[in-house]
């Protein structure tokens, strides 16, 4: 999937893409933003950009400067659809149906032929903008049984501000809705949507218990902020998360902060 387009690829054209930021093209923008370029000859460093640290020397040459390497691997890209807006997440599903979400709020069932279904019913409203809406979405372990999913978006608290949920829900047999939907973890504090609406994160990976890690970003602005560095906050953290939404004890910190559980989420909109 490429974020932020209207295209969804198959898995196998993930790594392609990622892999096509690396060669040299571009080369850097004013102000030295931009890609940078990067040199393809076998065993040579692929990035000859100058340390970022001046004072900080290699113990021997090119300790830091890995040597490229071509694979010889090629990979053929197939469009499934290009009749999404702006997906953002792919949980594949037993059956082998793709669920996707789309970030200005929708999620839909896309099937290896390419249909995509109408939006499910039961999605609550989001807060979309630029870099934030409906976000990542990640299967129960036991999805097979309980056809649980779980997603995250940005929710707006107030007129002026926001913040990122985890929410939980059933996933409809009948794959036209879900169901149950509720807000199982917010994190706080809610934040200005004009000053602080980059970098807000999202991302769901279950671990082997079925507990959640949920990668929340730190909002910064220009200058930054230090929420990431406050204890009192759960912005700019990774939160290992109960499928309840509570803290999974014997972590090095636990956050003392209120519960953020409640329950059915606003399906208006």
């Amino acid at each position: 999937m490429r974020l932020g387009s209207k295209c969804l690829l198959t898995v196998c054209a993930i790594a392609p893409a990622l892999m096509l930021a690396q060669v040299p093209g571009g080369g850097r923008g004013p102000g030295g933003r931009g890609a940078p370029i990067y040199q393809l000859e076998k065993g040579k460093p692929i990035d000859n950009r100058p340390e970022t640290k001046p004072d900080d020397h290699s113990l021997w040459p090119n300790q830091t400067r890995a040597p490229y390497e071509p694979s010889g691997v090629t990979f053929t890209v197939t469009t499934v659809t290009d009749k999404l807006v702006a997906p953002w997440a792919i949980a594949f599903l037993p059956d082998g149906n793709m669920l996707v979400t789309e970030k200005p709020g929708n999620m839909r069932v896309v099937r290896a032929d390419g249909t995509v279904s109408e939006p499910l019913q039961g999605v609550p409203m989001v807060h979309f903008q630029g870099q934030v809406g409906l976000l990542d979405l990640a299967l129960d372990k036991n999805f097979a049984q309980n056809h649980r999913i779980f997603f995250t978006y940005s929710e707006n608290t107030n007129a002026t501000d926001s913040h990122i949920v985890v929410a939980s829900a059933t996933l409809n047999q009948d794959l036209k809705g879900i169901s149950g939907a509720k807000v199982i973890f917010g994190t706080m504090p809610a934040l200005s949507n004009q000053r602080f609406a980059a970098n807000q994160g999202g991302r769901i990976a279950i671990d082997r218990d079925g507990n959640l890690f949920v990668a929340i970003g730190d909002r910064a602005p220009t200058p930054p902020t230090d929420y990431g560095q406050q204890n009192d906050t759960t912005i700019g953290k990774v939160l290992h998360l109960t499928p309840e939404g509570k803290a999974v004890a014997g972590k090095s910190f636990l956050f003392n902060g209120a519960s953020h559980s409640r329950g059915p989420c606003d399906q208006s909109g």
